[in-house]
């Protein structure tokens, strides 16, 4: 039994060494562009892996300029290899130990005729996905409320109403839904008795105030960092595989951000050493009440065709008459002295193409002109300037 544990450890190990060689770089990448575009706001949670699932399931099913757009923002050179990248990533990250519970789903809700066979493969084999045939032109807001509803259910109620009420409607022609659900007990907890109001510097508009919040206190041995600009701690969670990793600026956290980048984080891991050091943590519960619309920053870093009626994903609708509508993500966090929870959707809505309707109006002065094309011959030219009037 030893042995077949270890082998299989050892089977993890060269995995997720060859998944970091071919996706992890990429991901990183991308995780810190998105990062840098949603910093703006104050608190903030998003959930990276949600969102990348979530946009190679429409990346799988593009071609041509719409695919080039998400190879670019992606990261990757080939859709069978991020198929396989994906699949072998849910499977890492899903794999049963002790103390942590991570759920990973997917799965589409089918509005249009039928999909694309090799997308439908990638999709069960890969992805694991769920795909459900719907109506939505019959009753789109039920629909949008079972969407709701199994997100709920995957997240353990703690991601509510993904999707807005009226975000779909009878031109809404098929969604893709990603879920997450994290919970992590730390290998060693915090005490609770130990955990008391501490003073916490806030910045941006609110520079230079203080607050008191709990604090969590514990001292122990953690990999640690600093260098000029930053301390950096890791704190494991039972299992061995994830930590939660603490980045702490030495000057303004808005100076640092301007910065940041997946270097810096790999920089720490890479140089991280274990020491004896006390720790002072605050419990926080991040749980944006509205969903987030990723549209204007998917736009700014490059998708731009995927959104207009140019869009090509004939791999995953053979009748090639569907482009993005919305992607929506929200997300959730709570980190106390047991652990941390945490649980994210992101949801894809495509629509049916339509010429957009153009209406003329002339309801101001014009120029007219009466002539024969083929010959380019004007028999009468004018301008009405009043048409109330005949002089």
């Amino acid at each position: 039994m030893g042995n077949k544990q270890s082998e299989s450890q050892i089977l993890n190990k060269q995995q997720c060494k060859a998944l970091n060689d071919q996706l992890g770089q990429n991901f990183s990448k991308f995780t810190f562009n998105l990062y840098k575009k949603l910093a703006k706001s104050q608190n903030l949670i998003f959930s990276p892996a949600s969102i990348y699932i979530a946009l190679s399931m429409a990346a799988l099913g593009s071609n041509n300029q719409t695919l080039l757009e998400f190879k670019d923002i992606l990261g990757f050179s080939n859709q069978s290899q991020l198929a396989e990248n994906i699949g072998l990533l849910l499977k890492i990250l899903q794999q049963n130990q002790q103390g942590i519970t991570t759920q990973i789903a997917n799965k589409i809700y089918q509005g249009i005729p039928q999909l694309g066979i090799e997308y439908y493969k990638i999709m069960m084999k890969h992805f694991d996905s769920m795909i459900q045939k719907v109506n939505f032109a019959s009753d789109c807001e039920q629909i949008r409320v079972e969407i709701n509803k199994w997100v709920e259910e995957v997240t353990k109620e703690k991601i509510k109403d993904l999707l807005p009420p009226n975000c779909l409607n009878q031109s809404t022609a098929m969604v893709l839904v990603n879920a997450i659900y994290f919970k992590g007990n730390w290998l060693k907890k915090f005490d609770f008795k130990l955990t008391e109001q501490k003073e916490f510097y806030l910045e941006y508009e609110n520079f230079g105030q203080k607050i008191q919040t709990d604090t969590m206190v514990k001292e122990d041995e953690y990999y640690y960092f600093q260098n000029s600009s930053y301390q950096y701690v890791q704190i494991p969670y039972k299992g061995g595989e994830y930590f939660m990793e603490l980045m702490l600026p030495k000057e303004s956290l808005n100076l640092f951000e301007q910065s940041l980048s997946e270097d810096t984080f790999q920089s720490a891991r890479k140089n991280k050493y274990n020491r004896n050091l006390t720790l002072y943590l605050p419990k926080f519960k991040l749980q944006p009440v509205n969903t987030m619309s990723l549209n204007q920053i998917l736009n700014e870093l490059g998708l731009i065709e995927a959104f207009s009626c140019n869009a090509d994903f004939s791999i995953m609708d053979p009748n090639k008459n569907i482009q993005i509508s919305n992607v929506f993500h929200k997300s959730m966090i709570e980190v106390n002295e047991e652990g941390a929870e945490a649980a994210a959707a992101t949801a894809i809505t495509f629509i049916e193409c339509e010429e957009s309707e153009i209406s003329v109006i002339f309801n101001k002065p014009f120029i007219y002109a009466i002539t024969h094309i083929p010959s380019e011959t004007v028999l009468f030219m004018g301008k009405v300037t009043d048409p109330s009037k005949q002089n």
